[in-house]
């Protein structure tokens, strides 16, 4: 789900408030993982966003947390397919 007027940096931003209002740490791993998300524009597996931020240092334990953690905050939601991996939705403009 897109805004009209979508802007990373204020996504990004809302993000952050959103994480910050419900008492979750803002570490570096965490605003990369987001700022991949915001840039995917599309749904996205667990797998799809580990390779990229993989190639910075961060681990598939830190995604997969940090996928449990937006989900817990109504940030993303999940689809899934009977056949394929489980796929992640983010939630744009709250």
């Amino acid at each position: 789900m897109k805004c009209q007027s979508y802007d990373i940096k204020i996504e990004l931003e809302s993000f952050i408030d959103r994480l910050r209002e419900s008492g979750h740490r803002i570490t570096k791993q965490r605003t990369v993982v987001v700022r991949q998300i915001l840039k995917f524009g599309r749904p996205f597996s667990l797998e799809d966003l580990s390779k990229k931020v993989s190639k910075i240092g961060i681990d598939h334990v830190t995604v997969y947390r940090s996928l449990l953690t937006f989900k817990s905050l109504g940030i993303l939601t999940t689809v899934d397919f009977d056949d394929g991996p489980q796929l992640y939705l983010e939630f744009t403009c709250f």
